[in-house]
Order: structure tokens, then C-alpha cells, then sequence
């Protein structure tokens, strides 16, 4: 089984909110890949999701809305939102895996 993981940085001493709506929605060009949208309320990263690899290429993307906060005050939650676009050629030997970094920074209101 083959998996793309999620890693994403929050900021120091934030977590994905327990019980606001974080999700990926993906949309793939070609047929290298399959993965199913997710639910990503609560979770915390890396976060590994199911997907099959066939051999050809695609055009992955995934557009992502996080909604995080810090561990101490679950009620002033942050929204990131954003796209990814990744390039897959997927050759025929292994099953292979997909790591996606993402960093989120504070925006600049919090932080100053």
C-alpha cells in the first residue's frame, strides 16, 4: 500500500482545531495517481492518506484549508488555505510514496 504524507509545520504550540473543518480536496490531471479527499479536522501531522500509484504520468493537486489555533486557546483559530501542484511521473518498478512539506508561518497581526 502506498501512501502520500502530509507534513506539514504549524508555529510553535499550535494544533489543527479538534472541531473546525480542516479538509483537502484533490483533483488529479491523468492517471499516475488516485487518492480520496480528506477530512483533516483534528489530526495531527505527518499525516499519512491512502492513494494508489500506477505507472504514467499526472498532475496532482491538492487544495488545502487548515484551521488551526493555539494549544492553549482553541477559540482564536488562524485559516490557512492553499493549492499545491506536484508533477507525478510514476515508473513501473515500486509503489512509490509521496512526501508534501508545507511550512505555515503566523501572519503578521499575530505575530506583531
Amino acid at each position: 500500500e502506498a501512501f502520500i504524507t502530509l507534513a506539514v509545520a504549524l508555529p510553535e504550540g499550535y494544533k489543527i482545531n479538534d472541531e473546525a473543518p480542516s479538509l483537502v480536496e484533490w483533483s488529479v490531471e491523468g492517471d499516475a495517481v488516485a487518492v480520496d479527499d480528506a477530512d483533516l479536522t483534528g489530526i495531527t501531522f505527518p499525516q499519512q492518506l491512502p492513494a494508489v500509484f500506477t505507472e504514467g504520468e499526472a498532475t496532482l493537486r491538492g487544495d488545502f484549508t487548515l484551521i488551526y489555533c493555539p494549544e492553549d486557546a482553541e477559540t482564536l483559530c488562524l485559516i490557512e488555505q492553499f493549492l499545491i501542484t506536484i508533477p507525478l511521473v510514476v515508473g513501473g518498478e515500486a509503489t512509490p510514496g509521496l512526501l508534501i512539506p508545507y511550512t505555515i508561518d503566523l501572519p503578521p497581526e499575530v505575530t506583531g
